[in-house]
């Protein structure tokens, strides 16, 4: 005997368009299309163009979710991105990506992903600045960076938009260089904790939120960095009170840092009540840029 069933998609195929403007990246629109059954097979495919007066990329991913029937995903991705930073003090720093990326996921339970993965991509790196004397200085980095990452997320928050309790870990090392080849030799660290918390019984009308996010960064075999190897803050959904990117490590000229084999690292921390958050005193560097 044939049973047969007639169902309807739940979550058919999308695709999107839309525009904006941020003080990082200025104007821009947008295209995407996701689809979370591709071909019926519980896979997802995603494409997304995003196109701007400082911000041009272009992102393809196709990700297995249960590869092999098991608790394991398995997602590659190929990307291109041309991005203009303004980095205050007449500077801007400049960079053109393109490679791809291929991940592999493990869940530990229902809370928690391990990740492994592995990306090559084709950099070059340009900053250019005015010098005291007004002229014009431009600098460029053009190099292969092939980096294997370890990741790990503990995910208890209730909501991923719009979190009202619980909390979230997130740390990674990445490597690269050496064995892998490439240019760029280094290990770079990521921490990130947040906790949210309630305020006023069953129907709360205030949210308590707790950031902090830390990361270091050291070059290798007596190499150098890149500025966009570095850490940066500021602006909207970072430290407020500061200029967008304005906290980050600088020279004695101020300028931004671009190649100096010590290492470089970060911390931000900041409290929320009621979605509006409030910033505390961080700094990255001999010098920091305020705005008020």
């Amino acid at each position: 005997d044939e049973l047969t069933l007639r169902g309807r998609e739940a979550d058919p195929p999308k695709l999107f368009f839309g525009g904006g403007y941020g003080r990082t990246h200025g104007l821009f629109g947008e295209v995407r299309y996701a689809s979370r059954n591709f071909r019926g097979r519980g896979e997802t495919l995603s494409a997304n163009l995003q196109a701007g007066s400082d911000l041009t990329q272009a992102q393809l991913g196709y990700t297995v979710p249960w590869l092999l029937d098991r608790r394991q995903s398995l997602g590659g991705e190929l990307f291109v991105r041309e991005e203009t930073l303004d980095a205050g003090g007449g500077e801007s720093l400049m960079r053109d990506l393109s490679g791809g990326r291929l991940t592999w996921g493990r869940r530990l339970g229902l809370f928690q992903t391990l990740t492994l993965g592995y990306t090559y991509q084709d950099a070059l790196d340009s900053r250019s600045r005015l010098s005291g004397s007004g002229d014009a200085v431009r600098q460029s980095l053009d190099r292969e960076v092939s980096s294997l990452k370890l990741g790990y997320l503990l995910d208890r928050v209730d909501s991923r938009f719009q979190p009202t309790r619980g909390l979230r870990l997130s740390g990674s090392l990445e490597s690269a260089g050496g064995a892998l080849g490439g240019d760029a030799r280094y290990l770079r660290s990521r921490a990130a904790f947040d906790l949210f918390r309630p305020l006023g019984g069953r129907q709360p009308r205030f949210i308590l939120g707790f950031n902090l996010q830390g990361g270091a960064i050291r070059a290798l075999a007596g190499t150098e960095l890149s500025f966009s190897d570095r850490f940066f803050r500021g602006g909207d959904g970072s430290v407020r009170g500061f200029e967008a990117l304005g906290i980050h490590p600088r020279d004695e000229s101020g300028a931004a840092v671009s190649s100096r084999p010590a290492s470089s690292s970060t911390w931000r921390s900041t409290r929320s009540c009621g979605w509006s958050s409030l910033p505390m005193p961080a700094t990255s560097g001999p010098k920091a840029s305020r705005s008020t």
